[in-house]
């Protein structure tokens, strides 16, 4: 009897094992996908930036001559 007791703690064993490193597993691609997201949206930003700051620049330079004259 009791090594029937021993062998059913086995298998609950490597059920909640099993259970456990399916949930790490999911949690840790989750996390992987959420860095590669924030990396993506962190290079349109930039790229954004990069391309709305001379347009910035020009405005200004434009605003300036346009207060230089008044």
């Amino acid at each position: 009897m009791e090594r029937i007791e021993k062998q059913m703690m086995l298998k609950n064993y490597f059920k909640i094992s099993f259970v456990i490193f399916s949930l790490i597993h999911v949690l840790f691609k989750s996390m992987l996908l959420s860095f590669q997201i924030l990396g993506d949206f962190l290079d349109i930003l930039l790229l954004l930036t990069s391309i709305l700051v001379p347009l910035n620049l020009d405005n200004m330079f434009y605003i300036i001559l346009v207060l230089l004259n008044v």
